[in-house]
């Protein structure tokens, strides 16, 4: 997932996430988390903005897929760490 992977529909206001590079079966729970930590983490990281923004997300992804918000913000946390170290070992 990266910011890159997104398509918007202006005329239903509908907003899609692809990624086909990382294609899987799952959840929702995972790919929320990530879409929110890669928002935190692209640079200049986590300004108050990008932390709002992340936080806005996670409560609709919750609101609209019935998931426990603590528990997504979270799994947030936890993809945030793996992304920051997959980047340190590049």
């Amino acid at each position: 997932v990266n910011l890159r992977n997104f398509l918007y529909d202006e005329k239903t206001k509908i907003l899609y996430g692809l990624d086909f590079e990382e294609c899987a079966v799952c959840g929702m729970m995972v790919p929320a988390a990530r879409v929110a930590a890669y928002i935190r983490t692209y640079k200049p990281e986590n300004t108050l903005l990008k932390q709002e923004i992340s936080q806005y997300i996670l409560k609709l992804f919750a609101q609209s897929c019935g998931l426990d918000v603590d528990t997504l913000f979270r799994e947030s946390g936890r993809q945030e760490a793996k992304l920051l170290e997959r980047r340190k070992n590049r």
